[in-house]
C-alpha cells in the first residue's frame, strides 16, 4: 500500500522505515538481477556508461556509489543509515507538487572487489515496482571504469499496470539521472 506525506513529516518517516525493515521483499527471488535469465513476467533494463580511466576514477566511483550519489535528484531523496549493506532497509521518497510518495527496498547483495565494487536492492511492499536493481562500477583490465544498471521489475497492482507506460518513462528517466550523477560525481570529486 502506498504511503503519501503532506508534507514529510521526520516522525512519520521513522515509522514508516520501522515498518519496512520488518517486512518481506515483494518479489522473489533475490539476487535476480544475477541471474543471466529475465524471470517471467519481468521487464528488464541495462544500462551502463564510461566514467573514465585508471584506479583514482575507480576510487571515486565506488565513493559516490557508497554515498548513494546515484539517488541525489530534485524529484527522488533516498534516506539510509551509512553505506550499502546486505540487510539494509532505504526509504525512498518521490516528489509530486505537494505530495511526496514514500516506499522502500532493500539492500540483498554487496560486491566489493579490487576490480568492482556494487550493491542491489529490491522492493518492498508500498514500492510501485516489483523487483531489483544492481548498482555496479567495474574497474576492467584496459583501465577503463564503468558504471551499470540492471533492473528487473514488474509493477504493482491493476493501477501500476494501467500506468505501465508512465512507470516505464519514470524507471528509464531515472536511470539516466542516475547515469549522470555517477558521472558528475566521479568527476566532481577528482578535481
Amino acid at each position: 500500500m502506498p504511503v503519501f506525506l503532506f508534507p514529510p513529516q521526520e516522525q512519520r518517516r521513522k515509522e514508516i522505515m520501522d515498518r519496512l525493515r520488518s517486512a518481506e521483499l515483494s518479489y522473489a527471488p533475490a539476487g535476480m538481477t544475477a541471474l543471466p535469465e529475465v524471470p517471467p513476467g519481468m521487464q528488464t533494463m541495462n544500462e551502463s556508461v564510461l566514467l573514465g580511466y585508471g584506479p583514482a576514477c575507480f576510487e571515486r566511483a565506488c565513493a559516490a556509489l557508497m554515498e548513494w550519489q546515484t539517488h541525489r535528484l530534485t524529484w527522488l531523496r533516498l534516506h539510509a543509515d551509512g553505506p550499502p549493506r546486505v540487510g539494509q532497509t532505504v526509504l525512498l521518497e518521490a516528489f509530486f507538487g505537494p505530495l511526496t510518495w514514500v516506499f522502500g527496498c532493500r539492500v540483498v547483495a554487496v560486491t566489493d572487489s579490487p576490480a568492482e565494487y556494487g550493491y542491489t536492492y529490491g522492493t518492498l511492499p508500498g514500492h510501485p515496482e516489483c523487483g531489483e536493481e544492481r548498482f555496479q562500477v567495474d574497474f576492467h583490465a584496459d583501465q577503463r571504469v564503468t558504471f551499470s544498471l540492471r533492473a528487473y521489475s514488474r509493477p504493482t497492482g491493476p493501477l501500476m499496470r494501467v500506468a505501465q507506460p508512465l512507470a516505464t518513462l519514470a524507471q528509464r528517466a531515472g536511470s539516466k539521472a542516475y547515469l549522470r550523477n555517477m558521472c558528475r560525481s566521479t568527476r566532481a570529486s577528482g578535481s
